[in-house]
């Protein structure tokens, strides 16, 4: 779950997913990826590279986020 931070919002564009606005959450179930160059909508996260699933993709324990405080 993405927030209003500018961190998760360059994630959630990474991922070509709407950045969130102030108040605002975005969502999206990712994947790890097998590949070793980023593509177009692929995140490094973690030290390792995500996209987001297609829905027949086994859920996956996601990647940390970045954390903020108020």
């Amino acid at each position: 779950i993405m927030g209003d931070y500018e961190s998760h919002r360059k994630i959630a564009r990474a991922l070509q997913l709407p950045a969130p606005r102030e108040g605002e959450f975005v969502s999206a179930q990712v994947k790890e990826v097998n590949y070793a160059i980023p593509s177009e909508n692929s995140v490094s996260l973690s030290g390792k590279l995500w996209t987001l699933a297609s829905p027949g993709d086994a859920p996956e324990v996601a990647p940390q986020l970045p954390s903020h405080k108020r």
